[in-house]
């Protein structure tokens, strides 16, 4: 899972993690590698079952703009079966869309920023 703490969703980034949380709190769900991004990949941990999120964001740095480029580019050697992504869209994104399948999460006022990957929006 990645999360946009950029600028325009910093705010979000408690409810970013609460979904991370949920996530991997499921039964079939071993554990999440979560990256916290902006510009740039800020902090990667994996997250359990057991893991505090909210220690977590004291450690979440961003605030800046939003580029998913490196987020994808990280992902292209991982074996991930799914990336979601947790933002409000605005952001460049990689001219083709990956091997493996993309939820975009998107907050209420955000915007699909791509033609591929599933779309789900969040409050």
């Amino acid at each position: 899972m990645a999360i946009d703490v950029s600028g325009s969703v910093f705010d979000m980034t408690s409810a970013f993690l609460s979904e991370v949380q949920a996530i991997a709190a499921t039964s079939e769900v071993e554990a999440v590698d979560l990256i916290a991004f902006d510009t740039e990949i800020r902090c990667q941990h994996l997250i359990t079952d057991e893991t505090n999120v909210s220690s977590l964001l004291s450690q979440v740095e961003g605030g800046g703009g939003t580029d998913f480029r490196p987020v994808f580019a990280a992902m292209e050697s991982d074996a991930a079966a799914v990336l979601i992504v947790l933002t409000d869209g605005y952001g460049p994104v990689p001219k083709y869309a990956p091997d493996h399948p993309v939820l975009w999460a998107l907050t209420e006022t955000g915007r699909y920023p791509v033609d591929w990957g599933s779309r789900l929006s969040i409050g």
